[in-house]
């Protein structure tokens, strides 16, 4: 049931006993119109969406803060440093398989 339908029901201010009562009353109403329930394939397809929206904006925030944090690496001893070793990528595929 969208929300739109049930604010005219509310009677006192916003609060969670209002707004069950609220919802009780608008579904006794015969001319009432629910939200369709998703199905498994969309709710999977939101979940998917969601983590490629949240990986994305974790990705551009640690590059943003890398560049206005740390700025341009100068020093050759630091541009030489591996990201990752061997043997850290092989713990992280593993826990990833999991």
């Amino acid at each position: 049931m969208a929300a739109q339908f049930v604010k005219p029901y509310v009677k006192t201010n916003k609060n969670d006993q209002a707004d069950a009562e609220a919802i009780c009353e608008a579904v006794t109403r015969p001319n009432m119109r629910f939200v369709p329930i998703r199905t498994v394939e969309q709710q999977d397809i939101a979940a998917i969406i969601s983590s490629v929206g949240i990986i994305l904006g974790a990705v551009y925030m640690l590059k943003l803060y890398k560049e206005v944090m740390l700025g341009q690496i100068t020093n050759n001893q630091v541009i030489s440093f591996k990201d990752l070793y061997l043997y850290e990528i092989l713990a992280i595929m593993l826990l990833a398989s999991k």
